[in-house]
């Protein structure tokens, strides 16, 4: 009963519209540590998408990028086309343009929200597949339900919006577990 497609769909409605803000606000009650409340959820989130996304075709699921990944002392400024790297090995940017020509993904750089919806409004994806930090994704995914976002918390070493990383195997992973991209054995 749990696997019909209507019975998925209803479970991530109620986590979506109910669970995440009674959790959250709870939590703020509690002054819970919002960022580890919200990578909870997003892994809850994640596990409810990856079990929907495996009917997927995998043309039908994007990648989207925060711009923070790439080094800010960059002299180029990649705000839409990751292919555009020159890929110097500063940042994440150079081995995640090199995995999405090695799985033919469709890579995204967003600057921000409203970048975000502008880039999914244009692709049209069945699947989502983003990037950033605990607080951004939980509005991502909320934002832009009922379209399924599997959501990957990126590093903040110097601080939130500076520099940040992600490792490539996460990505891999999510997609992998998706059906986005095979393995070739």
């Amino acid at each position: 009963m749990t696997d019909s497609p209507r019975m998925q769909r209803l479970i991530r409605f109620i986590t979506i519209k109910a669970v995440f803000p009674l959790v959250l606000a709870a939590g703020k009650l509690i002054k819970a540590d919002r960022d580890r409340l919200s990578a909870r959820l997003i892994r809850l989130n994640n596990r409810l998408v990856i079990k929907m996304a495996r009917q997927i075709k995998a043309d039908q699921i994007i990648v989207i990028l925060p711009h923070c990944l790439q080094n800010e002392n960059c002299e180029l400024k990649i705000t839409s086309d990751i292919y555009k790297c020159k890929r110097c090995g500063r940042c994440d940017l150079e081995k995640l343009a090199s995995a999405g020509e090695r799985y033919n993904l469709s890579i995204n750089i967003a600057t921000g929200g409203s970048s975000a919806i502008r880039i999914v409004k244009e692709a049209k994806p069945q699947v989502i597949a983003a990037v950033a930090c605990e607080r951004d994704l939980i509005s991502g995914i909320r934002d832009i339900y009922p379209i399924p976002v599997i959501g990957i918390c990126n590093r903040r070493p110097d601080g939130p919006c500076r520099n940040t990383r992600v490792d490539i195997s996460d990505i891999e992973e999510a997609l992998r577990a998706a059906g986005g991209i095979r393995t070739t054995d």
